[in-house]
């Protein structure tokens, strides 16, 4: 399991978030945010930074990590 999942299962969001954070980076290059959330030390940042960044990806074409 890759950070990026383990930090959403391990942060406090309710269950569908959760489901829809984890659905959403299934399949995209996560990368940059697995090498920016080690250098967040606040749970709640790292909530925002997530939330933010899923937002402002969705719509856009998936990048693969293959």
């Amino acid at each position: 399991m890759s950070t990026i999942f383990k930090e959403i299962n391990n942060l406090p969001f309710d269950d569908n978030e959760k489901a829809d954070l984890l659905d959403f980076f299934t399949n995209r290059d996560t990368t940059k945010v697995e090498a920016v959330l080690p250098t967040i030390e606040k749970d709640e940042v790292k909530v925002n930074y997530l939330r933010k960044h899923a937002k402002s990806l969705r719509g856009k074409p998936l990048r693969h990590n293959w």
